[in-house]
């Protein structure tokens, strides 16, 4: 509540970042929902009508009946309920999961628990995310730490049929992570839980609790699969499945991946400048601190050397968190990348290497607990102890005298040249500046991490105080790092909305054809479709590869091209000459940006009289840019397709119905014709003929086109995400299987008294008490 205490009571969203780019779409969904009934699915207002159900683009659940979706808006519309709802109560499930889980995993009492929670929570690479829109990163990690607590109740759980309800449950909470999460994460947290669940069942000898945890697994799958199943359909066909946008997705996992001197600051967030502009680390940009804590860290590592329980759990765990930031420096690593890049599956796809710290940060949350639970020996000797209590007494003042130096200026020079060799062009005096708040910041961290060291030691034996001040002390230094990044980045909903631009005001009342904003801030932004109006730019992560192969060709930069999409305005920096036989300009020259109206422009349905075939994507792309007229010819790679189409001049085409997934109309040639809708060809688009199916063809590179015999037509075209419709069949049958399996089991529990099973074995001898699994599942 004190975190987040704007989004909680007042309303209060993030606009910064990817915040703007994420909603409008699900609002513009949601409203044609209660307006027509009608589910979207086609986005007909940016990048030429990118399918934006299928691309992740709506989150909105359109896989429900139509009477659950329109409950869930409805709870959407409730006064005072915050628009970040979702995300925020799965964090704090999270948040409290992870406690839990120290209480399982280690048996901590309340002071542990809170350190496990707030670490976990608090941390920026966790929330950080979320303040720049990625609410589905956010969800998806913040449910890693419930995941794993339930596939630790499902091993120690006394009873088959109480196993088979966590089982159950487990399969619930993947399918939400999955319906509603990152892709990426999601990856990450399959990966992590299934390596807890094998390491948690050859502990505890439970082998045969794998098959409750692969049943709720495919379960999980199953219930989500209305949109993993569409999103792989779409992301075959989009740049991240085409070969020829492997280099640019190189060139984004670079910008994306650590480099070695961002290590320091997981645990001294300005060794390399913080965040921008400050930042000189080798991230392409950082808007929150990659930060692990100092004090959430320095806890952990005490964890991991403490006599507790499950040693070879924490050992696991601290493997990870090697691993994790290995994998953070991504193609830093040189030919580790390339071999992971070539062999891993969708290891390649990943655009965000810098990402998989959300798996260290669980582990160093877990460990951070442990350092506060009850040792199972006593065989170190109170001099041991006492040699290495002042050893990192020592470490710690050296630490803070390193920091003296650099903020009082006599390692300040030193740390400026560094900074200037790791990106020339810093300004000296800036570098300086920047050397003295890392100087006093490192002072800070280790200072925190002397009181946390002072707690444990003074109150010894009293785990409730300790634990009380270590969970202060972790929450000053993480809340310090991500306080400033959530309340620089929050604002009012109506925020997020921009009244209409010039060129959005020219071209809102004009259905019939397409516009360009050549500034990079008016292209990526998705305000055009809250403006109603339909553009060639917009943002998204992941664009059909035709679109990236005509930008790269340098089309929307040739008339005859924008011609062929039905382009009629353009809005470019007013310093640009334009071709005035192409284009007219429709403001006087001098302004920052001027619009322009491109002289015969085509609407979005047109009839040409040749079509011709060329062999591949890129012999059409070649003659295209040599220039062509699209009034007349339009090429494909189709053979079918191609001929001559003497009808073309006299056609009349006239639109019955322009709505997002369905295009109708009226077409009436005297002979042959082949009609061009200019809107984007893709996989699930379907079309009939007066009622009987026809083929449409892909032309002008990424168009949709039609031929027609003479006479009058009804052409009407449909859009359903490629594997929708058996992707939603078994996300609809997995959930009645599901409701019914949990109301079986649940009679048969409940009309059973239970009876007390075996304690869960531990492997190797050890020496560990068994964990009340009884009471753990009750708790449950």
């Amino acid at each position: 509540m004190a975190l987040f205490a704007p989004q909680i009571f007042r309303g209060q969203v993030f606009t910064l970042g990817d915040a703007p780019l994420y909603r409008v779409f699900a609002e513009f969904s949601r409203e044609r929902w209660a307006s027509q009934h009608e589910r979207t699915f086609w986005n007909p207002y940016v990048f030429a009508g990118l399918p934006a159900a299928a691309s992740l683009a709506d989150s909105r659940p359109q896989y429900l009946p139509g009477a659950l979706l329109g409950v869930g808006d409805a709870i959407d519309r409730i006064p005072g309920w915050p628009p970040l709802a979702i995300p925020l109560a799965a964090h704090l499930a999270g948040m409290l999961a992870a406690a839990w889980l120290a209480r399982a995993l280690w048996a901590c009492g309340a002071g542990g628990m809170a350190v496990a929670g707030l670490a976990w929570g608090l941390m920026p690479n966790l929330v950080g995310p979320m303040a720049y829109g990625h609410d589905a990163q956010m969800l998806a990690g913040s449910l890693i730490p419930l995941v794993l607590l339930l596939t630790h109740t499902l091993m120690v759980a006394a009873g088959e049929r109480r196993a088979a309800l966590i089982a159950l449950g487990l399969a619930a909470v993947l399918a939400f992570q999955c319906l509603r999460g990152h892709p990426q994460i999601v990856i990450y947290s399959g990966t992590l839980t299934t390596v807890f669940a094998l390491a948690q069942a050859r502990r505890l000898g439970r082998w045969s609790r794998m098959r409750l945890f692969g049943g709720a697994a495919l379960l999980g799958v199953v219930l989500a699969a209305a949109v993993w199943w569409p999103a792989l359909r779409y992301g075959a066909e989009s740049s991240r499945g085409s070969g020829l946008m492997r280099f640019v997705l190189a060139r984004e996992q670079a910008d994306f991946s650590m480099a070695w001197r961002d290590v320091a600051g997981l645990i001294w967030p300005w060794s390399a400048g913080r965040t921008a502009p400050t930042y000189w680390g080798g991230l392409i940009r950082l808007d929150y601190p990659m930060y692990l804590g100092a004090t959430a860290c320095f806890l952990a590592v005490a964890g991991l050397v403490r006599k507790a329980r499950a040693r070879g759990v924490a050992t696991g765990l601290a493997v990870g968190v090697g691993v994790a930031v290995l994998l953070s420096l991504g193609t830093n690593l040189g030919p580790l990348h390339v071999l992971l890049r070539d062999h891993v599956p969708l290891w390649s796809a990943f655009r965000v290497p810098v990402a998989v710290l959300i798996v260290a940060q669980l582990g160093v949350a877990l460990l951070a607990a442990r350092s506060l639970a009850p040792v199972t020996t006593r065989t170190v000797s109170a001099r041991v102890s006492t040699v290495g209590r002042v050893a990192v007494a020592g470490s710690l003042a050296v630490l803070t005298l390193i920091g003296l130096a650099l903020a009082l200026g006599p390692l300040a020079e030193d740390y400026a040249q560094t900074m200037a060799m790791a990106r020339p062009g810093w300004v000296h005096s800036a570098a300086l500046a920047v050397a003295k708040r890392a100087g006093w910041d490192l002072v800070f961290r280790a200072v925190l991490c002397g009181a946390v060291l002072a707690a444990m030691i003074r109150w010894r034996g009293r785990s409730a105080w300790a634990g009380a001040a270590v969970a202060l002390l972790v929450t000053i230094d993480l809340g310090s790092s991500i306080w400033p990044v959530l309340r620089g980045a929050e604002g009012p909903l109506a925020a997020l909305e921009r009244p209409p631009t010039r060129l959005a005001l020219a071209a809102q009342r004009d259905s019939s054809h397409r516009v360009v904003p050549m500034t990079a801030a008016e292209f990526n932004t998705n305000d055009w479709v809250r403006w109603r109006v339909r553009s060639l730019g917009g943002g998204h992560g992941s664009y059909p590869r035709w679109w990236w192969e005509m930008l790269g060709a340098g089309m929307l930069e040739r008339p005859p091209m924008l011609r062929a999409l039905a382009v009629e305005w353009i809005e470019d920096a007013g310093t640009i000459a334009k071709d005035t036989v192409a284009f007219q300009s429709l403001e006087p020259p001098g302004g920052a940006t001027r619009v322009w109206r491109v002289r015969d422009a085509l609407p979005r349905a047109y009839a040409v009289s040749r079509v011709v075939a060329l062999g591949s994507d890129v012999d059409v792309l070649r003659t295209m840019v040599a220039g062509f007229d699209p009034a007349d010819v339009a090429f494909t790679t189709e053979a079918e397709a191609a001929g001559s189409f003497s009808g073309a001049g006299s056609t009349a085409i006239r639109w019955i119905v322009d709505s997002p997934d369905r295009v109708e109309l009226d077409v009436d040639a005297q002979d042959r014709t082949f009609v061009v809708v200019a809107d984007a060809w893709f996989k699930g688009w379907s079309a009939t003929v007066d009622g009987r199916e026809a083929r449409i063809h892909r032309v002008s590179h990424m168009l949709r086109g039609v031929p027609l015999p003479a006479g009058r037509h009804r052409v009407v075209m449909r859009y359903v995400p490629d594997g929708w419709r058996p992707a939603v069949l078994a996300t609809r049958i997995g959930g009645l299987a599901w409701i019914l399996l949990v109301a079986v089991l649940g009679v048969l529990t409940l009309r059973r008294p239970r009876r007390p099973g075996p304690p869960a074995p531990e492997s190797g001898g050890s020496q560990e008490p068994p964990l009340a699994a009884p009471a753990l599942g009750s708790g449950l």
